[in-house]
Order: structure tokens, then sequence, then C-alpha cells
């Protein structure tokens, strides 16, 4: 836009311009398409003429959405989330015109729920003919630990723990 001052006497002053964007649509089709232990993977439709996408995800801390990262595609892998929680997110489209980057009115939140995570580091220690002792990092959110034992080629369960510690007693060796 370009505006100017006039006047019938002294004539036409030197304009003025500026950029002005209009809000871009808003994100549509916004979808999760894969979940791990600690990602989750969004897609949405591509809005036409966006420079890039803003992904955001819900911090409860803070009562707000925060960014959780910015693409030109139309997919995003967000990282760095906790095992078998739930995550709200939403995708905004942004336009830049020079120094000025507009943002669309954000997406419907669609509700990602990570998967459960592994038991990482078991070990096995304190190991007598009578006893061992198994042991393994607590995984988040998890509600208990079930212990197999294989005989004859199969896994046995022999006991569910709410503990990352347990002692399987005359345990059956070389089965």
């Amino acid at each position: 836009f370009k505006v100017e001052a006039v006047n019938d006497i002294y004539g036409v002053a030197p304009a003025t311009e500026a950029t002005a964007l209009t809000n871009p649509p808003k994100v549509s089709s916004v979808k999760v398409t894969s979940v791990t232990a600690s990602t989750a993977t969004l897609s949405w439709k591509a809005v036409p003429g966006a420079k890039g996408y803003v992904v955001e995800r819900y911090s409860a801390s803070k009562k707000a959405y925060v960014s959780a990262g910015k693409t030109s595609g139309t997919s995003y892998t967000v990282k760095g989330l906790y095992s078998y929680t739930s995550y709200d997110f939403r995708v905004k489209a942004y336009f830049t015109e020079g120094e000025d980057t507009v943002y669309s009115s954000s997406a419907t939140k669609v509700t990602a729920r990570t998967k459960m995570g592994k038991v990482e580091n078991l070990r096995a220690s304190s190991k007598t003919s009578s006893s061992v002792t198994l042991s393994w990092d607590s995984v988040r959110n998890a509600k208990g630990y079930r212990i197999y034992e294989r005989l004859n080629g199969k896994w046995k369960s022999l006991k569910t723990t709410t503990a990352t510690k347990y002692t399987i007693k005359n345990p059956k060796v070389g089965k």
C-alpha cells in the first residue's frame, strides 16, 4: 500500500509505503500419523502460498501452547516426549512479506498418546544356585512390571510387581 499527503497549495508530499498481510487460511486435516514412546508425527494439508508451519504443543505448566518446532513441509515429528502420555498439538501456517510474518488461526487440536516405554538396563545380579536378582530402570507412567522366565522354549509369567527389582527363587537354569 502507499499513502501520500496532498494539498491544493503545496502539492503532493512523498508517499509512504507499507505492506500488510492478511491472515492466511487455517491449516486443515491435521492428524497423528504415528507415535512411539518418545515421538509423535503429525501431518496436514498444505496451505497454498504458506512459507511454513509452526507445530505447537500444549504445556499444562504454562497453561498455553508452546512451539514444538517449525517446518516448511506438511509433516513434523515432535521428539523428546514422555512415554504413555497424552499431548495436544495444533498447527499454524505462516506467510512472510519483507520483515512481516503473519500466522493463520490455529487448526483444530489433535491429541496423541505416546506408547509405553520399554524396560531399559535389565540386569541380573546376586546370582547363586538358588536365586537370581533382576533389576531395571523405571519406566515413566508404568503401573507395574511383569516378570517372565523362559522354560522349555516358552515364556512363563512369574510375577507382576510395582518394584524395579525382583528376586527369582530356584530359577530353572539353562532352559
